[in-house]
């Protein structure tokens, strides 16, 4: 059921493109009432189709998108909140930080967010602030580092050394010396496009589990973290993105003081998405995405909204949380476990029916979903879903 806040401004800007990221953002913001504007960097996407998108402006690169949040602010008048769905766009809104928080709440790093979005330097303060890192290199693409890498312990990973450099199908696991070989020979020739990558240890053990925590940051407050993310599954394996986990009212991993001292170290303000692998126990730190995290939405569903929290903790207002447990699929993402028969069809039938909510389909916004895969599919999911409120 939807509600209306009155007191709070009537919409937000939404920045980001095709990923259902965008699209979580809108409806986490929609059932409190506030209507979005989506500017888009694609072409189109799930998020233009939402009930609760109001407007769809398309950019055609990240220079324009500051110009246009300027435009849609003007248009509309008052002072909506800015909510960056991807690096891109977090890095973009970041460096116009200095006009665009005169008009709006404007999330970022106060123009410091590509200098932090480096993993090598991410690392160096996470580990300055009390946090386990795994033994982290940054290359340049030279022969000479080619050679070098042959001496990095295995097992390793290499990545690109910002997310925005990069895709994360790109990155690789090395378990031996002939796999370390062919990732130099991909990542090391001069028609790989990159300049820098990390090189990382690869934490493993018996038990690992994958661990996030997303929240928010308001300058002058301490961080709202209430709950954790643990993934049964991600896709790809061992290096992507959360397709199945559950959120429990419950901080394991984290010392939330410490965290909180990391984030004002990097003069961090609006919403995060921290990952950490947790090897026999001990936890790891991966990375923060300095912007609205792919899960989020499953920490709507959860209790805890946190473009809502956020946008109320810039105008000074309290927001009850009331956390409950949640299982959530990325229903496109891990339906490929049952293409590369990693999981079989009914286990993956049983999870996608027992999941209390999906990153695409949601039976109150039905657009977004009919949009990607026509209505045959999405009335058959919604018999599917018939027992479940999201």
């Amino acid at each position: 059921m939807d509600s209306c806040e009155k007191n709070i401004s009537n919409y937000a800007v939404v920045v980001g493109d095709a990923h259902f990221n965008s699209l979580g953002l809108i409806r986490s913001l929609g059932e409190k009432g506030i209507g979005s504007v989506f500017i888009n960097i694609d072409s189109d996407g799930s998020a233009e189709h939402s009930k609760y998108t109001l407007k769809t402006v398309h950019v055609g690169s990240t220079d324009e998108i500051a110009d246009a949040v300027k435009t849609v602010v003007e248009s509309r008048g008052g002072k909506p909140a800015l909510f960056p769905a991807s690096d891109a766009a977090a890095i973009a809104l970041d460096a116009a930080y200095g006009s665009l928080s005169k008009l709006a709440f404007c999330p970022g790093l106060s123009g410091k967010a590509e200098f932090y979005m480096d993993k090598a330097e991410m690392c160096r303060v996470a580990e300055e602030c009390g946090f386990t890192v795994p033994e982290t290199r940054a290359m340049d693409i030279t022969s000479e580092n080619k050679a070098r890498l042959a001496a990095f312990g295995l097992p390793f990973i290499i990545k690109p050394l910002k997310s925005v450099d990069g895709q994360k199908t790109d990155i690789t696991i090395c378990k031996t010396r002939e796999d370390a070989v062919k990732a130099a020979d991909a990542f090391f020739s001069e028609g790989s496009g990159y300049r820098k990558v990390l090189v990382q240890q690869f934490v493993h053990g018996e038990n690992n589990l994958m661990v996030e925590y997303c929240g928010c940051k308001t300058k002058g407050k301490k961080v709202r973290c209430y709950a954790q993310l643990e993934k049964f599954r991600e896709y790809p394996v061992d290096r992507g993105s959360t397709s199945y986990a559950i959120i429990k009212d419950s901080i394991t991993y984290i010392d939330v003081e410490k965290f909180d001292t990391m984030l004002e170290r990097f003069g961090f303000e609006g919403l995060f998405d921290l990952e950490l692998k947790v090897v026999d126990g001990t936890p790891y730190f991966m990375e923060i995405n300095f912007r609205n995290g792919a899960p989020s939405y499953g920490f709507t569903a959860a209790g805890f909204n946190l473009p809502f929290t956020w946008y109320r903790d810039c105008l000074g207002n309290e927001t009850e949380i009331k956390l409950h447990t949640v299982k959530i699929m990325n229903e496109a993402g891990d339906l490929r476990h049952v293409a590369e028969k990693n999981i079989s069809a009914l286990r993956w039938v049983a999870d996608f029916c027992g999941a209390d909510a999906l990153m695409l389909y949601n039976r109150n916004d039905k657009a977004p979903f009919a949009n990607a895969y026509g209505r045959l599919v999405t009335k058959g999911v919604s018999v599917l879903r018939a027992v479940k409120k999201i």
